[in-house]
């Protein structure tokens, strides 16, 4: 079940995101910026308290992460049907599961992390893709629609 993550839920969600890149860059956006900001929604895909996927609304980007790519479509057509993402960004698996959504969508990838790809897919003909480390020790990294890429 898909639902709206609080502060009760950190130390699930950490456990869950903090092995792979993908996971490290949400993470690192919920450390920073919490469960209260009006600009970014975190939802998460629990079943029997065990969390199978987290998806990241932040301004107009959707991050995905799902381990086992059990991404849910319903929840995705949601997302899409309330609010068209400029970005979607994640493990290419993921990403791939929300393309025939996004037909209008160009596909890239960023580096989130030395020797990882952080798949993107994002409208609009040029993209900024930066990486970093947040205070935290996660990786950040984001894509922003309308600029030049940069390395």
């Amino acid at each position: 079940m898909i639902r709206e993550c609080n502060a009760s839920d950190l130390e699930t969600l950490e456990a869950y995101l903090k092995e792979e890149v993908y996971g490290k860059v949400i993470l690192s956006l919920i450390e920073k910026n919490g469960f209260e900001q009006a600009a970014q929604s975190v939802y998460g895909d629990f079943e029997e308290g065990v969390c199978k996927g987290v998806y990241l609304c932040i301004y107009k980007n959707l991050l995905l992460y799902c381990k086992e790519n059990q991404v849910d479509i319903d929840f995705l057509e949601q997302i899409v049907s309330m609010q068209v993402p400029e970005v979607v960004a994640g493990r290419p698996d993921n990403v791939n599961v929300i393309s025939w959504l996004l037909t209008d969508y160009r596909q890239g990838k960023g580096a989130a992390q030395p020797g990882s790809d952080f798949h993107i897919r994002f409208r609009g003909e040029k993209a900024t893709c930066h990486a970093g480390t947040s205070g935290s020790g996660g990786a950040a990294a984001g894509v922003r629609r309308g600029m030049q890429r940069s390395s």
